[in-house]
């Protein structure tokens, strides 16, 4: 496997440099990939039965720029392009009850906690909710990847989390930050059995989005 991705990485620093991609040209020609000891970053990297990809960071911006390999017989490049960055959290907020109140109806820890009468980041005014913020996988990924390992990870405390959805508003909240080279966006797919495992958490659905970066010169 060690040996299957340092050669994956050798393609990709190749194909950085040299550009045999139209897409690649065409995206490094108004991003640049951000570098770490001058080497380009890598966020991610994904190595499935047949595929893989890897993930760079852009410099300055939130999506990605990805590199997509067949792999059924040796790894060869098949394509190139920008990849929107997507986050997925459960926030749950309560105007009666208190952070530390909301958490014992879960085993799951959020990143983010708050209380009513805490005093907001801008220090001019105070929070009238208390609030939890869950947020599972934070590594680049593809969007159905990531929902499946958000609602698998909630879903471990299903109990725990009926509990907080049914003394809460909790919300799964999807934000997505696109490319926006063409002002053509993606769109994000929720297939049927995914919205009922949403639905059996008994949570609402919020999604939010924003289109950066530079456009295509051509």
């Amino acid at each position: 496997m060690e040996n299957l991705k340092q050669k994956l990485i050798e393609l990709a620093f190749e194909e950085i440099e040299k550009k045999e991609f139209g897409t690649t040209e065409q995206f490094l020609e108004i991003h640049e990939i951000e570098k770490e000891n001058n080497i380009s970053k890598i966020a991610n990297i994904i190595i499935n039965k047949n595929d893989a990809q890897i993930f760079f960071n852009v410099k300055d911006e939130d999506f990605y720029f990805i590199i997509y390999y067949d792999l059924e017989q040796i790894p060869v490049i098949t394509g190139t392009s920008s990849e929107p960055k997507y986050e997925i959290s459960l926030r749950a907020i309560s105007e009666n009850l208190s952070d530390k109140e909301l958490m014992k109806f879960s085993k799951l820890r959020p990143i983010k906690n708050w209380n009513i009468g805490d005093v907001r980041k801008s220090g001019n005014s105070f929070y009238k909710f208390s609030s939890l913020i869950f947020k599972p996988n934070q590594e680049p990924d593809f969007f159905e990847n990531k929902l499946n390992a958000a609602l698998d990870f909630f879903e471990s405390d299903k109990d725990g989390i009926l509990k907080l959805s049914e003394n809460s508003y909790s919300t799964l909240q999807i934000f997505t930050t696109f490319h926006n080279g063409n002002t053509l966006l993606d769109g994000i797919f929720i297939s049927k059995e995914n919205l009922k495992r949403i639905s059996d958490l008994k949570l609402n659905i919020e999604f939010e989005g924003f289109a950066k970066g530079n456009f295509y010169k051509n």
